[in-house]
């Protein structure tokens, strides 16, 4: 796991990005964020937020860039509307097909569609897309722990299929978050034999929208999205 630091970029990306259109130069929305850090986790890069208070906070639109520094919109966070509570966000980033350095904004939405983005950005390195498996290939060593394949069919309704491969017996873990990072449902944990295992899997009481399944073996573990469709 690689930590990554909040890191206040230059005057020259802030510049960038206010040309890029995302971003008024004016005004200060009433949410106050407290910190903004993520980590890279196999093939996940998982941000984490918090804030102290929100007035009238619709959400925030997840921007990612790489060195070019133009900003995209990758996906969107509901926030919490109105709150004097401290409150926490998740965001799972599975999406990312290339090494690279990579920097991601959060920009708060209000009710009104007034918006700000944040001040404090955060850097992360990726270097896992070339995968441990072909790199063990390569060199004639032994193969990766285990494989988590993307769900099939995806989108689904009623169900769908989640294969994994582990090289030995182990236990394991595999549930299901909310794209927000809420735990929803454990859909394995215990010993699993060695070999490929398939899973089918039929949501109980899930609403249509976008979901992790994160699967764990000992420290290491993967995630991917999944999106069901009532």
């Amino acid at each position: 796991m690689n930590k990554i630091v909040i890191t206040f970029y230059s005057i020259i990306l802030t510049l960038n990005i206010i040309a890029q259109g995302v971003i008024k130069p004016e005004g200060t929305l009433p949410v106050e964020l407290v910190y903004f850090v993520g980590d890279v986790v196999d093939s996940t890069v998982e941000l984490r937020w918090g804030t102290a208070t929100e007035v009238n906070n619709y959400g925030y639109d997840i921007l990612r860039a790489d060195t070019s520094l133009l900003f995209e919109r990758i996906d969107f966070v509901q926030g919490h509307g109105n709150s004097y509570s401290p409150k926490d966000y998740l965001f799972f980033d599975t999406t990312i097909t290339k090494n690279g350095k990579y920097f991601y904004l959060l920009k708060q939405i209000d009710f009104d569609g007034n918006f700000e983005l944040t001040h404090d950005t955060v850097k992360v390195t990726v270097d896992y897309i070339t995968s441990i498996k072909e790199n063990f290939q390569t060199q004639n060593l032994e193969p990766e722990v285990f494989e988590l394949s993307q769900n099939y069919p995806n989108p689904f309704n009623p169900e769908t299929n989640i294969l994994f491969t582990i090289r030995e017996q182990d236990f394991v873990t595999l549930k299901l978050y909310s794209i927000t990072g809420e735990e929803l449902e454990t859909i394995i944990s215990g010993i699993v034999t060695s070999g490929t295992h398939i899973i089918k899997f039929k949501p109980k009481n899930l609403s249509s929208g976008t979901y992790i399944y994160k699967f764990s073996v000992h420290n290491k573990s993967v995630s991917k999205k999944m999106i069901f469709i009532k």
